[in-house]
């Protein structure tokens, strides 16, 4: 952890400033910006005696997220495969339903707004 970090939380702790917090799997990361937690933010754990110390390297779930942690810092947030999944089949769904409206063929026509059918 960088000096100037930690004499930021050392401040922020004595002048009991809030840190902005989440609560992950089993642990809850504090954070100095405003707002939900994103990539590139710096984060921190307490530990037994109350001092800031940084989390354990891996991933952690967040919600219907994942978040990576490396060094301290959130290198990204994902989306869990089951919330991937769920929309990748929403928007399957979506394309099937506009190539009924459209009348797609099997042989890559459709009809047109003008009632023909045009090759694709």
């Amino acid at each position: 952890m960088k000096l100037k970090t930690k004499i930021a939380l050392k401040l922020a702790k004595e002048l009991r400033l809030n840190l902005s917090s989440v609560q992950l799997d089993d642990i809850t990361l504090e954070y100095m910006e405003e707002g939900n937690l994103r990539e590139g933010y710096e984060v921190f754990v307490t530990d037994e005696e109350g001092a800031f110390i940084l989390p354990e390297d891996g991933e952690y779930a967040y919600g219907e997220k994942t978040v990576v942690i490396e060094s301290g810092i959130v290198i990204s947030i994902n989306e869990n495969e089951k919330q991937e999944l769920k929309k990748k089949r929403q928007k399957e769904k979506k394309r099937s339903r506009l190539r009924t409206t459209l009348g797609n063929t099997d042989q890559g026509n459709s009809k047109c707004r003008c009632g023909n059918v045009c090759k694709q």
